[in-house]
């Protein structure tokens, strides 16, 4: 239990005497007894005198059978423990490794002094409220450990070791008789508060600190955890020094030797030690666990919660500050909210902005596929309007089953477009993983390009599965035009003439950026998604097969179909240009026969358009070849439009007809290369459709009505005066108001933003 060894140097000038003790056998209190009957036995030796000790009233063995017999009093001591410890948790500090499952006991120190003049302070405030500065130390380290606790809850417990000599006859023993004892209380309140807890807590582990230690792990913790030491994971001791001068051994001098060991019995230990000079802390800390620099940085916590104490005792736990004069002067420079004006945008605010400015350049390169930002934003749009046509809505979850390559990009947009998020699946993964990622995810739809996977995931019970090559072709009837925030209402666009949405992406856009800026000029802060979604109807009749509709209610009722595919909420905002103008207002009819609300802005369109083919000849065929180029005609044809158009006007001036479409069929069978003139007659038919519909509106509330003029018209001043006549025979309080353009540019470039102020602060009106 003690070796004694006398080391000689190599000179023979100096000699060391080495004492190893068992802790089994010596605690802390034992030592300064060991050394005084050394210096008395030294004494005696050099002398020649007899040794003269004091006598000991017991022994050790004494202490144990004391312990032995009185196992009531202990019973007693154990069950106020298992009150006090019964539900405690673990304390979790934020680790900079990982936590072996084996506790580590490598381990290392870091030291620091905390000054005299502060530790005057420190016992002052402690005397002030009937403490001790152990007292005091003790419960600023509770604050630090709380504000670093990543558990829930404010109770903190720390480990004290106690000197358990509760018995005068002890005092003199060399022996073991130190034990541990944990101090848990609340960390909440004010500092003078918590003070007062952790010294009648303290008070209380004095009277029942002779409960060993391993006793109270038994009663207390039912199920052990190898990766953290039971009940508490640090401890914090106060040792006080009486002499800090060597002792004499006749002529020879013994000092003390400090030893750095490179254990660590718990992740923290905090060891305080009271000097001349203030206060030596030295913190042993888990090397498995934390860096030096997070020590150091916990030690300069330590020290700006005392300074903060100590002007403040009456500050709330909560409120002290970890961060120094200097750094708290740091942080608020940082935080200067006056002076910070948040600008960002989304990614689909992003892509737009460079779509506008650099259409041309390459945006995706993926082998010898190229894409131009252009031809990036199309595809994407018709992606979107096959997710919204498949019912999904802002904030649903889309699957991405894709191989890298274009159209898993185009599939991201498209899934952003639609006010959704992405989920990206790798199709080399196991189908159980993917079916486990959908599910965890809360996947609504998946697109795909691998037939055969989404075989196995259909088999496997997801809802909806969308092709992805199909989807990137079709044209459905609704086009996505912007998007927004699938909480607020959206606005639909109806086309005029032409029956296609793509015409009004100038509108939609100009919408957009305006609505978002009145939505965000409170808050200063750019981009944020609360603006409706714009979506344009795109009318039936421009594909193969299909029949044009020949009346504006039958129109009206497509587009309400249309309509219904968007979980809306009301007001219904509708958009009508042109002929699309009378569209909108069939569906504020239909829809407010229903008893739902609606508003709409009605373009430069007329209550009743008569047929006037042949009127004049050239304006018709200008328009026809606008139309068919508007659908990408030219695209599969052998020559330019220009062309074309003076062939049509030569042939129907020869012809002396206004059969349009014979003379068109004849004339196209030379610029035919391999496309059938049958894929073109149905964009013919709804061109001659849209042109020659009779309505006479039926009167809706004006009040969600407004018409919006081009100011610049083709037609005399007394024609539109009758035109407008017309409307207000129907609609006798209709507003009536210009925006700059004539017919088709008031709704392109800069027009278009004149005119989206217009349509957006009707919109705004409730």
């Amino acid at each position: 239990m003690l070796r004694a060894a006398v080391l000689v140097d190599a000179d023979k000038k100096a000699e060391k005497l080495i004492l190893v003790v068992h802790h089994i056998a010596a605690d802390g209190w034992s030592m300064p007894i060991l050394l005084n009957e050394l210096k008395e036995v030294y004494k005696a030796n050099v002398t020649g005198k007899t040794v003269r000790l004091n006598p000991l009233p017991v022994q050790y063995a004494d202490f144990s059978i004391w312990e032995r017999e009185n196992q009531e009093a202990l019973e007693n001591k154990l069950n106020y423990w298992e009150t006090k410890l019964g539900d405690v948790t673990k304390l979790e500090i934020p680790v900079d490794y990982a936590r072996p499952k084996l506790q580590s006991t490598s381990g290392a120190n870091f030291e620091f002094t905390l000054n005299k003049d502060l530790v005057a302070k420190l016992e002052g405030l402690a005397t002030t409220h009937g403490a001790t500065l152990f007292m005091t130390l003790l419960s600023a380290y509770k604050v630090l450990l709380q504000r670093y606790n990543i558990n829930e809850g404010s109770d903190v417990v720390v480990g004290i070791p106690m000197a358990n000599r509760v018995m005068k006859e002890v005092e003199p023993l060399i022996g073991f008789f130190v034990n541990t004892q944990p101090i848990r209380t609340s960390v909440e309140g004010t500092f003078t508060e918590l003070l007062n807890e952790v010294k009648q807590a303290t008070l209380e582990a004095y009277d029942h600190q002779n409960a060993p230690f391993e006793k109270i792990v038994d009663r207390v913790v039912q199920d052990r955890d190898l990766s953290h030491t039971p009940i508490f994971q640090t401890l914090f001791a106060l040792h006080t020094r009486t002499k800090d001068h060597p002792i004499q051994l006749g002529g020879a001098k013994l000092t003390i030797q400090p030893f750095d060991y490179d254990i660590a019995k718990f992740d923290i230990t905090f060891d305080v030690e009271q000097n001349k000079n203030g206060l030596k802390c030295k913190i042993n800390y888990c090397t498995d666990l934390f860096k030096e620099a997070t020590i150091e940085q916990f030690a300069n916590h330590y020290s700006n919660i005392l300074n903060a104490v100590v002007d403040n005792a009456s500050a709330e736990v909560e409120q002290i500050s970890l961060a120094s004069e200097n750094e708290q002067l740091l942080i608020a420079s940082f935080n200067d909210s006056d002076q910070v004006e948040l600008e960002f945008e989304t990614l689909a605010e992003s892509f737009k902005n460079t779509v506008a400015q650099y259409p041309e350049s390459i945006a995706l390169v993926f082998g010898e596929e190229k894409l131009t930002y252009q031809e990036l934003d199309v595809r994407p749009n018709r992606l979107a309007n096959s997710l919204l046509a498949s019912g999904v809505q802002a904030q649903d979850r889309v699957g991405l089953l894709f191989h890298r390559g274009i159209e898993m990009i185009v599939g991201i947009l498209a899934t952003i477009k639609s006010g959704a998020s992405y989920v990206p699946l790798d199709p080399a993964h196991p189908t159980e993983r993917l079916q486990y990622v959908m599910n965890d995810a809360s996947v609504r739809v998946v697109i795909f390009e691998d037939d055969e996977l989404a075989e196995n995931l259909l088999r496997e019970g997801i809802a909806s599965l969308i092709n992805r090559p199909k989807s990137f072709e079709q044209v459905d009837g609704l086009t996505f035009l912007r998007e927004g925030d699938g909480n607020i209402a959206p606005i639909f666009i109806v086309p005029g003439a032409f029956g296609i949405a793509d015409f009004y992406y100038d509108l939609a856009n100009a919408l957009g950026d305006l609505l978002g800026e009145i939505s965000n000029g409170a808050s200063k802060i750019k981009g944020s998604m609360t603006l409706p979604p714009l979506y344009g109807i795109q009318l039936a009749g421009l594909r193969a097969g299909e029949r044009p509709m020949r009346s504006i209610p039958e129109i009206a009722e497509y587009c309400i179909q249309q309509i219904r595919k968007v979980e809306s909420k009301e007001p219904i905002q509708v958009v009508g240009h042109s002929i699309g103008g009378l569209v909108a207002m069939e569906i504020c009819k239909q829809l407010e026969l229903k008893g739902q609300q609606v508003k709409a802005v009605v373009l430069d369109s007329d209550v009743s358009t008569t047929a006037s083919k042949g009127d004049d000849l050239l304006d018709n065929i200008e328009e026809l070849v606008e139309h068919f180029v508007a659908h990408g005609f030219f695209a599969k044809l052998d020559t330019n439009f220009n062309d074309f158009e003076v062939d049509i006007f030569d042939e129907l001036e020869e012809a002396k007809t206004y059969d349009y479409w014979s003379v068109i069929e004849s004339l196209l069978e030379g610029y035919f290369t391999s496309f059938s003139i049958e894929d073109f007659r149905p964009i013919f038919d709804l061109f001659m459709t849209n042109d020659s519909i009779n309505y006479e509106a039926s009167e809706v509330n004006a009040e969600n009505v407004l018409l919006v003029r081009a100011q610049k018209q083709d037609r005399g001043w007394n024609e539109q005066r009758k035109a407008d006549k017309a409307w207000k025979a129907v609609l006798p309080n209709l507003q009536i108001v210009k925006s700059p353009g004539d017919h088709e540019s008031m709704v392109l470039g800069d027009n278009a933003r004149q005119l989206a102020k217009v349509v957006s602060q009707f919109f705004k009106q409730q």
